[in-house]
């Protein structure tokens, strides 16, 4: 078979993930191919918890691990009184104060202290109505089919926080670039997508129906 060129992420702070855990070093690795230009990105821990097969449990031990030893830090994010999904920052240590990978510290270095801290989401600004409506159409052409009901989609879509937005963006573009079952298979119709929060649901999971198709959620 021949060799092609496949998907390449950058992983910062090789030398920390030296002598630790495998999950741990699997969240991290999934957490910097979820990372934008600026090291931050909200995967939710359900995802991260299906890529590597694991339970969430186990995610949030990795996660609380990485942050511990400086090189991860993340903020619990709201909309209003609900929780959503965190965000993570990739921290880089300062070469004189680097944790050493079991966070034992060398004469008189200081690790970097990761910050955990509670965010509100603003609602919508209409003065970025056109910057939202960009996002909606940067939706809405990802959306692999199944798109109906444009502009009560386009109304909805306005009415979620700019960071919510952007997970929805990001979710779309995950499962039409990272997983051809979500393409060949079912995919809910993109009002229904909307109304029912599927960003935040587990989309590598498959269900056995009555009928014994199996049914891509």
């Amino acid at each position: 078979m021949k060799y092609e060129k496949g998907q390449f992420v950058t992983v910062p702070n090789l030398k920390y993930l030296d002598g630790m855990k495998a999950v741990e070093v699997a969240v991290y690795l999934w957490i910097c191919s979820y990372a934008n230009e600026e090291g931050k990105c909200y995967p939710g821990r359900k995802t991260i918890a299906a890529k590597i097969k694991v339970s969430v449990h186990t995610v949030d031990k990795a996660i609380n691990r990485l942050c511990e030893i400086g090189i991860l830090a993340k903020e619990h994010r709201f909309v209003g009184n609900e929780k959503t999904s965190n965000e993570y920052q990739i921290m880089i240590p300062d070469e004189v104060g680097s944790p050493k990978p079991d966070t034992t510290l060398v004469s008189n270095e200081t690790p970097p202290q990761p910050q955990t801290k509670h965010i509100e989401l603003n609602l919508i600004n209409k003065t970025k109505l056109t910057k939202q409506n960009n996002k909606f159409d940067v939706w809405w052409a990802s959306y692999p089919k199944r798109r109906v009901d444009k502009e009560k989609c386009k109304t909805k879509f306005l009415k979620f926080p700019e960071e919510i937005q952007d997970l929805i963006i990001q979710d779309t573009q995950n499962r039409a670039s990272m997983d051809d079952k979500w393409i060949k298979g079912f995919v809910p119709m993109t009002s229904t997508y909307l109304n029912n929060k599927k960003w935040e649901d587990d989309y590598e999971k498959v269900e056995e129906k009555t009928t014994g198709v199996k049914v891509y959620e």
